[in-house]
């Protein structure tokens, strides 16, 4: 590991001097701080990102601080404040293929709130960054952990919010895959995302492993199992016709990938216990597409939302009887959810984890075979920045900033 100032690295020919001049425009000093090249790299990355993606942004104002950082399920992340003391978060994902440009991907910006002064910005600034880095399920730092989603009837079925949407936050992205996907999932699905197959009589989910595998919940003989199958069998043998294919990624995660991947193990070395009362509130293992006498169903929808998204819910079941909303409080259900799971076998079932580690690798390595071309740069250390007094985030020009800076600064 070697950290040296970004005039080191100019010198020892590792940046060139445009590249130093863009990285500074952040607020790096030629001498401070210290970093590995790769840290100062992913900043010279994050300039075309902002810049493609200034009309998603559109922060208000002059920029007083922005914090770059990477977790352990997003290496994009940055955390924006403004002169008038709001704070945003912005999450980048690099293109789901492979692409010649890094700055193709997909950018969202969540409103964190306002703040009556600059200091209480700073500290719930990071704040957020401590949370979304350590915390089990970084979306409880966001929006207190309240998750709304929405419903739409059979009368909507071509609707693109069809069958659910998580609101205007849109913490979890819904995406119709095209025809291709049939084929070539791993072109288009991310591993452990939740995939609908659908048609106008019914629904079928699965959590996506990669590779062409799946895990799911499906009936035999009226009784519930969790297991594992082929790609072609949950769109083909499950449900026949099926005429749309629909993708749920969180873009701020509910749960890290190593605890999903745990959850799906134990679901499927304990598929007897996931269906015991007091676990389902199901009755001798029977698996229950509706809503059963005790106000709970049990279906493969159900147990794609419980793994991913640590909330209990079928949108089948909400759907049928009437629902259009529910509001959740993240913090509780997941807690609850987690419980009932880890609690499916006394054991970890590592040959299980390992089983299905090993989809999930090779399913990111067949959509992008390299890790920093599939994820982005990793940042060693954050860097926490306060950006050149002429830098915005957003594509409109107000008077006082031409009267401070001039218009040929503005348009650099």
């Amino acid at each position: 590991m070697t950290k040296k100032s970004l005039q080191n690295w100019y010198n020892s020919g590792d940046f060139s001097s445009s590249e130093k001049e863009t990285i500074k425009k952040f607020g790096v000093g030629d001498y401070y701080p210290e970093r590995e090249r790769k840290d100062f790299r992913k900043i010279y990355y994050w300039d075309e990102i902002l810049d493609r993606n200034k009309w998603k942004i559109n922060i208000p104002g002059r920029i007083e601080k922005m914090i770059f950082f990477s977790a352990d399920w997003n290496n994009n992340l940055l955390i924006v404040v403004n002169a008038g003391n709001d704070v945003n978060l912005i999450v980048y994902e690099m293109p789901t293929q492979k692409a010649g440009n890094p700055a193709g991907g997909d950018l969202k910006k969540f409103s964190v709130g306002s703040y009556s002064n600059s200091e209480g910005a700073l500290n719930e600034a990071r704040e957020l960054e401590r949370k979304l880095k350590y915390r089990d399920n970084p979306i409880l730092a966001y929006n207190y952990g309240l998750v709304s989603i929405f419903f739409y009837k059979d009368e909507n079925y071509n609707s693109s919010l069809y069958p659910m949407d998580f609101g205007k936050d849109d913490v979890v992205k819904r995406t119709e895959l095209p025809y291709d996907a049939r084929s070539n999932p791993d072109k288009y699905i991310k591993p452990l995302d939740i995939v609908l197959a659908v048609n106008r009589d019914m629904v079928h989910s699965c959590v996506y492993l990669g590779d062409k595998k799946v895990c799911h919940v499906i009936a035999i003989s009226k009784k519930g199992v969790v297991r594992i199958d082929s790609w072609n069998y949950f769109l083909d043998d499950v449900l026949s016709n099926t005429d749309k294919i629909l993708c749920y990624h969180p873009v701020i995660a509910f749960k890290k990938p190593d605890t999903i991947i745990r959850h799906i193990a134990k679901s499927v070395e304990g598929t007897s216990n996931y269906f015991r009362p007091g676990v389902k509130n199901s009755k001798s293992g029977e698996f229950n597409i509706s809503t059963n006498s005790k106000g709970e169903s049990n279906n493969c929808e159900n147990f794609t939302n419980v793994c991913v998204l640590g909330i209990n819910f079928s949108e089948l079941d909400t759907r049928k009887s009437g629902g259009e909303a529910i509001l959740f409080n993240g913090d509780s259900c997941i807690s609850e959810t987690t419980k009932k799971l880890d609690e499916l076998t006394t054991y970890t079932p590592y040959s299980k984890i390992n089983d299905i580690k090993r989809y999930v690798n090779q399913g990111n390595t067949n959509r992008v075979d390299t890790y920093v071309d599939r994820e982005g740069i990793e940042m060693d250390e954050r860097i926490e920045v306060q950006p050149k007094n002429w830098y915005r985030l957003n594509n409109t020009v107000d008077a006082v900033d031409i009267l401070t800076f001039g218009l040929g600064r503005l348009f650099l």
